[in-house]
């Protein structure tokens, strides 16, 4: 909105334009299209299996920081994280390459 001088009086002007992409709007969630891995419990107490068809050698354990918290070498099915901080983490396994073979979360909660 803005006003002019015309001659003897103001002029009011109104001028509104709004941009709105809704598809922006809040977070999104990437969903697995292969389906093969499986963490449970899920959230987690102190300890949580691993259920995958996915070959791996190694696990790594990341905050939300992007740290990374803990590695496993060797294909591990039941883990232990007594010690983990209540939080959010993601876990990746690794093939023999170090590439990446899928990612998940993990939410750990304290025991009740």
């Amino acid at each position: 909105m803005y006003e002019e001088w015309q001659t003897s009086n103001w002029i009011k002007h109104q001028l509104i334009s709004h941009y709105y992409n809704c598809t922006t709007v809040g977070l999104t969630e990437l969903q697995s299209n292969s389906g093969n891995f499986i963490i449970y419990p899920n959230p987690v107490h102190a300890s949580f299996t691993i259920k995958t068809t996915a070959e791996y050698e190694r696990l790594r354990i990341f905050d939300l920081w992007g740290r990374q918290i803990l590695t496993l070498t060797g294909k591990q099915n039941h883990i232990d994280l007594p010690s983990l901080e209540k939080g959010i983490y993601f876990i990746q396994l690794l093939d023999k390459n170090n590439d990446v073979v899928q990612t998940e979360k993990l939410i750990k909660e304290l025991a009740p």
